[in-house]
């Protein structure tokens, strides 16, 4: 078949249904230490396994039709994450948390599921701020130094580039009281629009001589929420 032909073909497939499920997820242990491609692997495989119907692209290379709302970098665990899935046929929102985590691999668990079917704004649009928690030595004191200066600048390598930016606008709070060095809570701008990573704001730390660097890269950083709206005005992901 020549390849107009086959690019014709493409073009008059029927419109298929689709069923839309919106999976609150979580990962912990030793599968934080893999990349946002190995996780979407892993759902990949997790979803074929369990023989969820789950909808495949069209083309030559066919993939999975899931949407992250904001990819997790290496290191950092979830307790309140969201990827939406496409399926050819709809299903039990229990059974899907079920037969997911029958196959899941340790540390990657469905915590609940919700049928999204027929909403038009992309997951990934919704994403306007992220909490984390940070824990380590010295942590609580270091972000509460770093909160009070009025520019943080930062160097961002994206696509083998470098690009100079500052990082205070973008870090909304921060759960640092006085005299306390316990975990920290920070909310920062997160998304499309702008997006500050945890590693970011602890390298800042350390070139402003607040953290060591052995320090930074042991300290434990769990997203625990997304949000969606307007600062200060935002709106749990989940009860979008």
């Amino acid at each position: 078949m020549l390849q107009a032909d086959r690019e014709r073909r493409m073009t008059m497939q029927e419109k298929r249904q689709e069923y839309t499920f919106r999976l609150r997820f979580e990962r912990k242990g030793a599968i934080v230490y893999t990349g946002h491609l190995d996780l979407m692997r892993a759902f990949e495989r997790t979803l074929r396994r369990a023989e969820i119907p789950v909808m495949y692209s069209r083309g030559y290379n066919p993939r999975p039709l899931m949407v992250f709302a904001l990819p997790l970098g290496v290191g950092i665990a979830t307790v309140d994450d969201y990827a939406d899935v496409s399926l050819r046929d709809p299903i039990d929102t229990n059974e899907l948390v079920r037969l997911f985590n029958l196959k899941s691999p340790p540390g990657l668990r469905a915590i609940s599921v919700r049928d999204v079917t027929g909403e038009k704004a992309s997951i990934m649009s919704l994403v306007s701020a992220a909490s984390y928690r940070l824990e380590g030595p010295g942590i609580g004191q270091a972000i509460r130094n770093i909160a009070k200066l009025e520019r943080i600048p930062a160097i961002k390598h994206a696509k083998g580039k470098e690009t100079q930016t500052d990082l205070r606008p973008l870090l909304f709070e921060t759960d640092t009281p006085e005299g306390r060095d316990g975990p920290v809570e920070i909310l920062v701008k997160a998304g499309s629009a702008g997006n500050l990573r945890p590693d970011l704001l602890l390298s800042a730390c350390v070139e402003f001589s607040l953290l060591d660097q052995r320090t930074a890269q042991n300290t434990e950083v769990t997203r625990t929420g997304l949000f969606g709206g307007k600062y200060p005005d935002l709106t749990r992901l989940g009860e979008l």
